[in-house]
This record gives structure tokens, C-alpha cells and sequence, in this order.
């Protein structure tokens, strides 16, 4: 573990910001006169949801835009050869040879979103834009933030989870909602690796870059309202207590200690750490999850929080008024290395602090600058460690310098699968599968291209949970259209802070049960991933 920390501490390269893009309208949509009555459909959906539309004539130069709308497909007059150019071979052929045929299709080009409706004759392109518009597509393309993947009424009818737990001499009870579906959104998410490496290309050469991912755990914003509910209950424990900064903190930190301690498969290995959703649904975790879940708290409460990683172990730090913790500050030196930072803790001074606390004396508290502030250690496993104490870290492996790495959770991309929507169509020979998903960067660096793999795999089950889940019962169909594929996969490129690319594609089957995947890759990790709920049309 320490030396591939120590390869990563050489190799970590900061991410450079990149400046925001200017765009000049929110949506451009490119029809000529045959499709003009379905472009004005589009056009009023889109300004419906308040976004700036424009729609221009085939020949006219395209303005800077977020979404670009080309009604007609591979035989439209004057957008016919763009149309093919863009569409997958089998949309192009059943466009063209299929009577009846119409379709929607959406990619992500290098710097917008391209949107295709189109039909075998203009006929049909208005019941692909008509179809467009009922199913909510324009407010879904437009749209800022991400899906919390459940709607008011089912959070309300969620498992209530009590938790009690004793902090300086009473007793405090806070509970939380948790809806079913989204524990079990994150149960098939996968482990994030401990590292992600990926590869880019700069002056024509490839390098190797690498990324922290346990951070983005405690960042994933579909579970925001849990963590809401949670802090804003502790916040009013701590308002009527009149508590301080330090205080407050001392109290978020004493309800996570509460959690039973649960080893996983490989502790620190990360073969399980947990979502905060699923830690909170446990009942405890051990210290990654517990790590994961504290920090997600603390910046919610508005405190400067840091992921602490350590041989065998992890914690977090938070930036706090030295002037109010208490205790014999350990030697320590800082080295910074842009958002991986580097603390050598001096075990000498760190053994005589234990051997003076043994003997009456304070307990040690580990303090460290960085960037300006003042951070403490604080440890989440075990009950009645107040911030600042810090353990006898020795008995993890004896280092004259014992490394601490701090990875920022700011000052980091976050390309995640902000949310997607399932559209049933029937086909004459079979069902077809239009899923739209929308990949955003909710980090705050320009996150490296990635690459979105949408599927559909007939079966009657879903394995949720456990490291690498999967769809069992897997069975063989006969597609409606036989060069239609089951399985697509598109680069999505670099993305902005708080920028969004969208896909739709559409998966054809004969019938029966189905599960949906879609999974998101930065180089060969697995950074998002979602399996739906087996559906049967």
C-alpha cells in the first residue's frame, strides 16, 4: 500500500482549470422547409422551459450553442448527408428502408450535444417531434442539476432509520427516510478503486494521469437530500445547545463513532467501501465508510474538510480555530503536491506523546497547515475521540516518518451519470429500448474525456450488490431488426466544471424481460455505473 502511495505521490499531476465556455444560444435546431411545422414543435418546447432558441435553414453558419437540433434523416433535403454522417449505420437503414420508421438519436460532439429526429418521410419526423416533446425530452435537456432518482411522495414513504448515541453526557436520537430505490441504485454502483488511472494525449504525446476516487463517493450528488436531512438534524441539536464551531463538530463526529464498526472484504483494499446511503442503511461500515460519510456531513455543515489515507487505515481532517483544540501538538512536516498533499508525522515525538499521556498527561492532537488553514486529524471508528486526538497511529507499521495523504475532495473533476430516462417503444417484430442519459462534470476541474456504454440484457434477474454486480439469467432473443445492436459505446469528451453531454440510443429486442446498463469509464476504471430495475413491456 505505501509504495504505490508513494508512486502515486510522484505521478499526481493537478488538473488544470480551464476557462467556461461561452455559448450563444442554449439550443440551435437546422430544418428546411419540408420539416419547418415539426421544428416550430421543438422550437415552443424548448422555450417552454426558458431556454434560448433559434432556428436556422440548412447552408446558415451554426452560432456557438449547448444543443444543436437537425430535424430529418438520411434522405431529408439539404440536412440528409449531415443526418448520415452522425446516425449509426442500422438508425440510417431503417430510416431509409423501413416504412413508418422515425427515431430520435443523441451523441455528444467535442463541443455540444447533437440532436437528431427523424422519420421516413416528413410524416413521420413530425411523430418523432410531437413524441419528443410528450416525453418530457426538451425539459430534460435543459435542465441544470442532477435527478435526486426519487420523487417527494417516495422519499416520504422510505424505511425510517433511527440512530441513538450518547456525546458529552446525553443522550440524542435523529432519524432519516431512506427510499428503497435509491439504496438500491447504489448498491449496484461500483467500488470505486482507490486509484483511477487515465491516459490523455498533450503536444502529440501520451501520459499517464491519476485521480483519487474515494472522494468522489462522499460527493455523489443523487444522495444530497439524505445527507441534508441528517446534517440539518444535527444543526438543530447544536443550535438549541448552543454549541461552537469546535463543539458542533466534536458532535457530527461522536454520531458517526456511534455506527457499529463493519469489516468489509478488504478494509482499506477498497474492495467495499460504501456510499453514505448505504452506510447509513447498514447501520456502520468500517473507516473508509465512516470516513466517506463524516466528510460528506461536515461540508454540508459548512466545515473545510480533507480525506485522510494512511498504510491500513483512513480519516478524515477538518479545518478548524487551533485556539480551540486543546492538547500537545505532534511534530509533522507538510508536502504539497496540488490536490494530493503529503503529511510526515515525526513517530519519535509522536511515541513520547503517548508515553506522557500514559503517564497523566493530554491526549496528542495531530495539527497540520495547509493551504493557510489549520487542520486536525479526526478519527471515525470507536466512540469518545474528539477532533484533533489523534491515535497511535504506530501499530499501523512503523515509519520514521509516518505518511499521511491528504486528498482534497475540491478541486477535482467528477464525471458521473447525472441522470437518465427509459422510453418504451414497440417495433413490429419486438420492443425497442430508447434510453436518454445525460454525463455531467459536478467537479470543480475539467474532467478527461470518458467513454458511455448503454445496453440492454435480456433476463429475468438482477444481482444487486457486492462488488461486481451483474444480471444473471441471461436468455437469447431474436432482435426485431437483425443488424440492430443490444450494446453501445460512445466517447463522451472532456467536460467542464458543471457541464453536461447527453446520449440516447435505442436497443431493440424480441421480448420479455430486460435489464438496462449503463456504465461510465475513465480509462479502464469504472467510475459510474447504474442497472435498472428489470422491466417487462
Amino acid at each position: 500500500m505505501h509504495k504505490r502511495l508513494v508512486i502515486l505521490l510522484l505521478l499526481a499531476l493537478l488538473i488544470p482549470i480551464s476557462p467556461t465556455k461561452a455559448f450563444g444560444k442554449d439550443v440551435v435546431i437546422l430544418s428546411n422547409d419540408i420539416d419547418e411545422q415539426a421544428a416550430m414543435i421543438v422550437k415552443k418546447a424548448f422555450e417552454d422551459t426558458g431556454a434560448e432558441v433559434e432556428l436556422l435553414k440548412p447552408g446558415t453558419k451554426i452560432p456557438p450553442t449547448k444543443l444543436l437540433v437537425v430535424m430529418g434523416g438520411p434522405m431529408a433535403p439539404e440536412v440528409g448527408s449531415f443526418a448520415s454522417h452522425h446516425l449509426p449505420e442500422y438508425e440510417r437503414k431503417s430510416l431509409i428502408f423501413q416504412k413508418g420508421y422515425w427515431t430520435w438519436f443523441i451523441k455528444p460532439l467535442k463541443d455540444k450535444s447533437l440532436v437528431i429526429i427523424a422519420g421516413n418521410t416528413r410524416r413521420e419526423t413530425r411523430t418523432a417531434a410531437e413524441e419528443f416533446v410528450a416525453q418530457g425530452f426538451p425539459e430534460f435537456l435543459t435542465s441544470k442539476g442532477v435527478s435526486n432518482l426519487f420523487t417527494e411522495e417516495e422519499l416520504r414513504k422510505g424505511k425510517e432509520f433511527g440512530y441513538e448515541w450518547a456525546w458529552n453526557g446525553k443522550k440524542y436520537r435523529i432519524s432519516v427516510k431512506i427510499p428503497q430505490n435509491l439504496y438500491d441504485f447504489y448498491r449496484v454502483k461500483p467500488r470505486m478503486s482507490l486509484v483511477a488511472e487515465y491516459n490523455e494525449t498533450v503536444g502529440g504525446r501520451k501520459r499517464s494521469d491519476f485521480m483519487i476516487t474515494w472522494y468522489l463517493m462522499a460527493k455523489t450528488p443523487h444522495q444530497e437530500p439524505v445527507i441534508k436531512e441528517i446534517a440539518s438534524q444535527l444543526e438543530e441539536i447544536a443550535d438549541k445547545e448552543g454549541l461552537s464551531e469546535y463543539d458542533k463538530a466534536w458532535l457530527v463526529s461522536s454520531f458517526v463513532q456511534s455506527l457499529t464498526y463493519q469489516r468489509d472484504l478488504g478494509s482499506l483494499g477498497g474492495e467495499y467501501p460504501k456510499y453514505v446511503v448505504e452506510t447509513l442503511w447498514d447501520g456502520g461500515g468500517d473507516c473508509e465508510d465512516t470516513t466517506i460519510l463524516l466528510i460528506s456531513l461536515l461540508r454540508e455543515m459548512g466545515y473545510d474538510t480533507t480525506f485522510l489515507l494512511m498504510p491500513g487505515h483512513a480519516a478524515v481532517a477538518v479545518a478548524l480555530n487551533p485556539g480551540d483544540v486543546k492538547g500537545p501538538r505532534v511534530r509533522n512536516s507538510v508536502e504539497e503536491y496540488g490536490y494530493l498533499s503529503l503529511v510526515l508525522v515525526d513517530s519519535d515525538d509522536l511515541y513520547k506523546k503517548y508515553v506522557s499521556y500514559v503517564r497523566g498527561g493530554d491526549i496528542p492532537v495531530l495539527e497540520f497547515k495547509l493551504n493557510g488553514k489549520s487542520y486536525f486529524y479526526v478519527e471515525t471508528t470507536g466512540e469518545g475521540w474528539k477532533p484533533g486526538w489523534v491515535p497511535y497511529l504506530l501499530v499501523l507499521g512503523y515509519f520514521k516518518k509516518f505518511p499521511i495523504y491528504v486528498i482534497s475532495v475540491d478541486r477535482a473533476p467528477l464525471p458521473l451519470i447525472a441522470d437518465y430516462v427509459t422510453v418504451v417503444r414497440k417495433a413490429n417484430n419486438g420492443i425497442g429500448l430508447s434510453i436518454l442519459v445525460k454525463v455531467m462534470n459536478a467537479g470543480e476541474e475539467e474532467a478527461p474525456s470518458t467513454r458511455l456504454i448503454v445496453g440492454i440484457t435480456p433476463g429475468s434477474e438482477v444481482k444487486v450488490g457486492g462488488v461486481k454486480p451483474n444480471v444473471r439469467g441471461e436468455v437469447t432473443v431474436k432482435a426485431s431488426v437483425k443488424e440492430f445492436p443490444t450494446k453501445y459505446e460512445v466517447e463522451i469528451p472532456e467536460l467542464e466544471p458543471g457541464e453536461s453531454r447527453f446520449l440516447l440510443i435505442t436497443l431493440y429486442y424480441g421480448g420479455g424481460t430486460a435489464v438496462e446498463t449503463i456504465t461510465l469509464k475513465l480509462g479502464k476504471v469504472n467510475v459510474d455505473n447504474v442497472r435498472t430495475r428489470p422491466l417487462n413491456p
